[in-house]
This record gives C-alpha cells, structure tokens and sequence, in this order.
C-alpha cells in the first residue's frame, strides 16, 4: 500500500494547473462579492442618507441610474489583484519549502512562519489595488437619471477622464500620487497589518495543527478497525 500523503507541498504541485485555475476560482468569487464590495464602500463614505437609505435602496438605485456596470466600477484594478492573490499562495507555498530545507520540519511552525511571510507580502502589494479601486468604486455615483452624486473634495481629490475604463484608472492613479505621493497608496498599511500578519500566520499554524491531529486519528481509527475486522473474522474461521 502507497504511504499517504498528509500535505501536498510545493513541489508536488503541477504549477501549469495550478496557477491558472487559481486565478479562475479567485475571479469568480471576486466578480461575485464585487457588488456587495462597491455597496459597503459607497454606504461608508456617505454622510447620514443623503444618498442611500440603506443596502436594499443602494441595489436598487444603482440598478436604476447606473446599470449592471454601475456595481463593477474599478472591478479591472480589483482583477489586478488576483495576481497578489495567487501570489501570496505561491510565497506561502515556497516559503513553506524554503523552511523544510533549512531543517523546520514541523508542519504547524512552518505554515506560522510561511503564512505571517506570505501576509506580509501580499498585503504590500494589495494594498495600492484597494485603494485605488475604493477611489473607482464611489466615482460616478447618481441617485437621478442625471443626477450625479457630488462626492465632497476631501474624499476624493482627482480629476478623472472618463472616455474609458482604462484611461479613468490611469488619471486616478496619476492623481492621487500628485496629491499625495507614495503615501496615498498606503493608507492605512500599518493597520491593516496588524491584522492580516497575525491573521495569516495564526490561521495556518492551526491548520496544520487540525489537519495533523486529524490525520493521526483518522489512521488510528482506521487501523482499530482494520484489527476488529481481523478478530472477526478469525472467531469466524473458528466457529466453523
């Protein structure tokens, strides 16, 4: 019988399989939850109701005055960030690797390390994408068939070409990185680490934790009953 295998590692992998349905799977969740994104951004930076009265009404203008596009504005720089996204399984994946062959064997400690790594990481390059594309996502808002919602300057401080989706990203990145340099593409950096680092390396640790402890109960019970079966069938042998 062929040993079994508690965890696929990173080289195990088929990277010609993986990379490319990992992408596939992360946008479809992400074009699924997108609406619901851009509907939380708008409800956020609103003052009081002035434009939605809640999430239900937010649907439904939307769906009203903007159409189907209306819920996937800045989803072209979010689908940037499926890249980040199979970027950080792929540095957790390496670094797990990387760990093993420096003599780290223990799987909990390696997926602690790996994964508050791999956080790191992706979170250094998701971050510019999430901003601006919450900048994207308030941009063009109306709550009449001509009736453009006014977004107060201090929300937003750029000047957009709007004649298509591609030259409206450029001219917000341009803008916000004349008006506030590198640093606007960082808001909120130190923050969101102080959750996302912990977040990563904690739920892998206990990953591999369950999953090892699982493993060893799974093969005890499996192997109690595989005796039982045996005693069995001998105190059937004898009967006969």
């Amino acid at each position: 019988m062929s040993e079994k295998v508690r965890t696929i590692e990173w080289e195990m992998m088929d990277k010609r399989k993986f990379i490319p349905l990992n992408l596939a799977g992360s946008f479809a969740l992400t074009a699924s939850a997108y609406p619901f994104s851009l509907v939380k951004t708008r409800l956020q930076v609103q003052h009081g109701l002035e434009n939605y009265g809640g999430a239900f009404d937010a649907f439904v203008k939307i769906a009203k005055y903007e159409g189907i596009r209306g819920f996937y504005k800045g989803f072209l720089v979010s689908c940037f960030g499926l890249i980040s996204g199979t970027g950080y399984i792929m540095t957790y994946e390496a670094m797990r690797s990387f760990l093993s062959k420096r003599g780290i064997e223990d799987s909990s400690t390696r997926g602690f390390i790996a994964g508050g790594i791999a956080a790191l990481i992706g979170r250094t390059f998701a971050n510019p994408l999430e901003i601006v594309t919450q900048r994207m996502m308030i941009m063009g808002q109306r709550k009449g068939i001509n009736d453009f919602v006014k977004i107060p300057e201090n929300v937003i401080r750029i000047k957009v070409d709007k004649r298509n989706a591609l030259r409206a990203i450029l001219s917000v990145i341009s803008s916000m990185a004349k008006a506030d340099g590198i640093k606007g593409f960082y808001r909120g950096f130190f923050m969101s680490l102080t959750t996302t680092v912990p977040a990563g390396a904690l739920w892998w640790f206990f990953y591999h934790n369950y999953q090892g402890n699982s493993f060893y109960y799974t093969l005890i019970v499996s192997k109690g009953a595989k005796e039982y079966g045996k005693l069995v069938r001998e105190d059937a042998l004898t009967c006969l």
